[in-house]
């Protein structure tokens, strides 16, 4: 189900929509959010929005979707530790880090984030959105 919000102020819910059927107005989904996780995110948290307040390692899984999406955001002045499976690469603003090699924010900021999206393809974690310093550990 698609709820519309119109500039008019009117809601409206649609069960099916095909390309083109809306001329205007915003359509919003719902992120799940997730909050200090520790270990190993399950599926359902994978595509999510990540708040942490640092000082842990989240271990992401070995995703059953591609593009497979998880943004993590830093609620505190700490860092945070993003562990790829081993066959996995990450490549943050376009910068390939090798197998199985985790990240983290070296910035140490509230505010820091990174959005990675999982390619099947070549079993990279891409990034899409960053602030702060992101690099290999």
């Amino acid at each position: 189900k698609i709820a519309a919000e119109f500039g008019s102020g009117v809601d409206q819910e649609f069960g099916n929509l095909t390309v083109g059927s809306l001329t205007g107005g915003t359509v919003n989904a719902a992120i799940p959010i997730v909050t200090n996780p520790t270990g190993t995110l399950t599926q359902a948290q994978l595509n999510s929005t990540i708040y942490t307040s640092g000082g842990t390692t989240v271990v992401l899984p070995v995703p059953t979707t591609n593009g497979a999406t998880s943004c993590f955001m830093l609620t505190a002045a700490a860092t945070v530790t993003i562990d790829p499976p081993g066959t996995h690469e990450m490549v943050i603003q376009g910068v390939p880090y090798g197998n199985g090699v985790q990240i983290g924010n070296t910035s140490a900021a509230v505010g820091d984030f990174i959005c990675l999206q999982f390619n099947s393809t070549d079993n990279e974690w891409w990034s899409w959105g960053v602030t702060g310093t992101w690099a290999a550990n």
